[in-house]
């Protein structure tokens, strides 16, 4: 598995990030994220960022979100062009995250 924590500042999109499953974690789980504030026009949020296989891949928590919810977001674009699903990598990122699949309440269905 080629899942590379990386700085927000070394990740390219080449399309919309696109969420791709949202998860449930207690906050001490949470804690081993090392998810970074930031804000943008209509929000704060933090997030944490990942490439897998060459695509971006976003973690974060807004802050309208209820404190245990997270969503992981995928350059689907990037995705498509290696042929690797984007439901496939979310899932890598939230094994690397160790985070079972249980936590999972609700997936991108792969067959839009």
């Amino acid at each position: 598995m080629k899942v590379n924590r990386v700085p927000p500042e070394e990740l390219v999109f080449e399309g919309p990030p696109l969420a791709v499953l949202v998860f449930e974690v207690p906050p001490d789980v949470a804690s081993n994220f090392h998810l970074t504030e930031y804000e943008d026009d209509l929000d704060t949020y933090w997030a944490s960022f990942f490439e897998v296989y060459g695509v971006a891949v976003e973690v974060n928590r807004y802050r309208g979100n209820p404190p245990d919810v997270y969503t992981i977001s995928v350059d689907e674009e990037a995705a498509q062009a290696i042929a690797i699903p984007a439901e496939a990598i979310a899932k890598l990122v939230l094994t690397e995250l160790s985070v079972g699949e249980s936590a999972i309440t609700w997936l991108r269905s792969e067959s839009r």
